[in-house]
């Protein structure tokens, strides 16, 4: 199930977030490396991808990179998918 990721004042980013549960037991070191390679390839479109996202996107933000989050997610997806 899956549901509109609101920022902390309510406004919507434009994500969806999952509550599927990840960390459930020990990733190694070379899956995390194949789940990142996955995400970078643009062959991983899942919450883990939205999650990148919308790190990155904050990031940008942050750094004064982007003026805003909406910006920053549009940033951080051309980014990513680049």
């Amino acid at each position: 199930k899956s549901e509109p990721l609101q920022s902390s004042n309510g406004l919507s980013v434009g994500m969806r977030v999952s509550h599927a549960r990840f960390g459930q037991g020990k990733i190694t070191a070379m899956e995390n490396a194949g789940i990142i390679h996955s995400i970078l390839a643009g062959t991983d479109r899942s919450s883990r991808r939205d999650i990148v996202v919308v790190n990155a996107a904050a990031a940008f933000v942050v750094a004064g990179k982007a003026p805003s989050m909406a910006a920053g997610l549009e940033l951080a997806k051309s980014t990513i998918d680049s």
